[in-house]
């Protein structure tokens, strides 16, 4: 099983192209993206925009490695830090 991911402007096409695909796949239409691969998927249709937030991924890794309760912070090393083998 995968995942993937159709979209168009234009509901003709994606209708069309469907129909096309399913000829030979086995598709699901789930409505609006919501969630996609572990990413949250927030769409403003009236502004023309879309925001993908990985913030629910990097909350469960923090968990699973028991460091969630870390201090954040928004640069995690200087700023052109160059590094080198020690």
């Amino acid at each position: 099983m995968s995942d993937e991911l159709a979209a168009c402007s234009d509901e003709a096409m994606y209708k069309e192209f469907i129909a096309a695909m399913s000829k030979n796949l086995d598709l699901s239409d789930s409505g609006e993206l919501k969630w996609f691969l572990g990413g949250k998927v927030e769409q403003d249709r009236e502004k023309g925009i879309v925001r993908l937030s990985q913030e629910q991924y990097c909350n469960d890794v923090l968990k699973r490695f028991q460091t969630s309760d870390c201090t954040p912070v928004d640069t995690p090393c200087e700023a052109n830090l160059h590094l080198a083998a020690g």
